[in-house]
């Protein structure tokens, strides 16, 4: 878990400095955000920025496997080449499909997207003390198409969680109010999040 120093600095291991100034947290190029002081969880990934159109739940599990294994590890197998589909274009996945469960079982990962309650930052806090960073799949982009975003912390007295975007510059940290996850696709005819709309690591 990733801690501050005395001069409320953090280096982050994609190399960007973040700086905690009077509950503003800055980093170079993106504009401040209120954050919390100490973090109840906090665990930055090593930032990647997705390559391809629909591309980015390749680049959300290479930072979690980084994160955890070291940066040789990349998402495997050839369920993944496949999916990744052509040089520029990416192929839309969802983690639900046939394809989504053996690129998951091939690579470690496996659904708790059952365990998140989206008002409840406990229900993350739990998740993140368990498996370390998970994903979530939903309406996190412009066009409500489907995007996947890493949870990398949270705060139970701000209620807000930390994302690291793959469609965003470095993927960089960036603390967001709780109710963000409220985009978390749902099972069909259903207001409860889809189990395998969040993976995690198997603990």
């Amino acid at each position: 878990m990733a801690k501050f120093n005395e001069n409320n600095e953090l280096n982050t291991p994609q190399g960007d400095k973040v700086t905690l100034r009077g509950g503003g947290r800055h980093d170079a190029g993106s504009s401040s955000k209120s954050a919390p002081q100490d973090p109840t969880y906090f665990d930055p990934l090593p930032g990647h920025r997705q390559t391809r159109m629909a591309d980015c739940w390749y680049a959300a599990m290479k930072m979690v496997l980084q994160g955890k294994y070291g940066e040789e590890y990349k998402p495997s197998g050839e369920t993944v080449t496949k999916a990744r589909g052509l040089p520029l274009l990416g192929k839309k996945l969802s983690f639900g499909s046939r394809e989504g469960l053996q690129i998951m079982e091939d690579n470690g990962f496996v659904g708790v997207g059952h365990k998140i309650v989206p008002e409840d930052s406990g229900s993350i806090g739990n998740l993140l003390d368990r498996h370390g960073p998970f994903i979530v799949m939903g309406s996190f982009d412009l066009l409500s198409l489907g995007h996947a975003v890493v949870v990398v912390g949270v705060d139970h007295p701000s209620q807000q969680i930390c994302v690291q975007d793959p469609a965003k510059k470095n993927a960089a940290p960036e603390w967001l109010p709780l109710d963000y996850l409220k985009n978390t696709h749902r099972s069909s005819g259903s207001d409860n999040i889809d189990v395998n709309s969040a993976i995690a690591l198997s603990a």
